[in-house]
């Protein structure tokens, strides 16, 4: 989808201004599409994988859990699916198109920094999670509609933990706390209407 990063910018201000807007989430990381990465660990005679930022310049930012911040997110895009409507009459171009794209997001925090448990904090992004996105945020982009779609949570630690870091032992703290939602952003648009620069933010 065209500007997906900006897309998702937009649902992280909303879960900032909505959510997370206490001070106690204040020093928190909130971050865009993360990709894997590996590095060989020489201690284990093994190449493990863990999550990064990735900038245009192709160099990487280590986002893996720490306790430098009290709360961090970060989205990964797991998927698109596409469907053309159907051309309005005879000779018309069948160009518009409604993109589905996939992603989930990833939420590790520290359960005695944030005063919260793991299922309330998922409560309180689920909740106040953006369903509609106003015109107005993606006027300028080409697209026509937006929306956000909710579609479950994994709150098993374990479980998160290993669909994020290969090669590497399980070992969380009971006071962190590590869940995912996936959520799917729908963009109706015209094929054809970007320009390939117009798609970076």
């Amino acid at each position: 989808m065209p500007f997906t990063s900006t897309l998702i910018q937009i649902i992280n201000d909303h879960i900032s201004a909505h959510c997370l807007c206490d001070a106690r989430f204040s020093n928190g990381m909130m971050a865009g599409i993360a990709h894997d990465a590996t590095r060989r660990d020489d201690d284990r005679n093994t190449v493990v994988q863990y999550p990064v930022l990735v900038d245009l310049a192709g160099d990487g930012t280590d986002i893996s859990i720490s306790d430098t911040y009290p709360i961090t997110l970060y989205h990964r895009v797991l998927s698109k699916t596409y469907t053309m409507k159907p051309a309005g009459s005879f000779g018309d171009r069948q160009n518009e198109v409604t993109e589905k794209t996939d992603v989930k997001l990833v939420v590790a925090a520290w359960s005695n920094r944030i005063s919260l448990s793991q299922e309330d904090l998922e409560a309180l992004i689920t909740s106040n999670f953006p369903d509609t996105i106003a015109p107005d945020q993606y006027a300028g982009y080409q697209l026509s509609r937006v929306a956000a779609v909710l579609q479950g949570s994994n709150l098993n630690r374990e479980q998160v933990f290993k669909e994020e870091y290969k090669g590497i032992p399980y070992d969380l703290k009971p006071e962190q706390i590590l869940f995912s939602i996936k959520y799917q952003i729908e963009a109706d648009y015209r094929k054809g209407c970007f320009k390939l620069l117009e798609c970076q933010s």
